[in-house]
């Protein structure tokens, strides 16, 4: 199961470390996709060296784009 996450925390921890967490959750978030794809039967890559990279350079917004639609991939098995 895919813990819950507090979304109040993400954002201070993301102002307190000066955006730092910010990029060390989206990493996550692709582990936390890629091993929940496994258990639904999917099989994928891991692309939380890509959601870093977005992350990194800017592009955060797509991150959640690609999310979301692993999400919905997800959802509809």
């Amino acid at each position: 199961m895919i813990k819950e996450k507090n979304i109040a925390v993400c954002v201070i921890l993301s102002i307190v470390t000066f955006g730092i967490y910010y990029i060390y959750w989206n990493y996550k978030i692709g582990k936390v996709m890629y091993e929940a794809k496994l258990k639904s039967g999917i099989q994928s890559n891991n692309y939380s060296v890509i959601y870093l990279i977005l992350t990194i350079t800017g592009l955060g917004i797509v991150n959640y784009c690609l999310i979301q639609n692993e999400l919905n991939k997800i959802a509809t098995i």
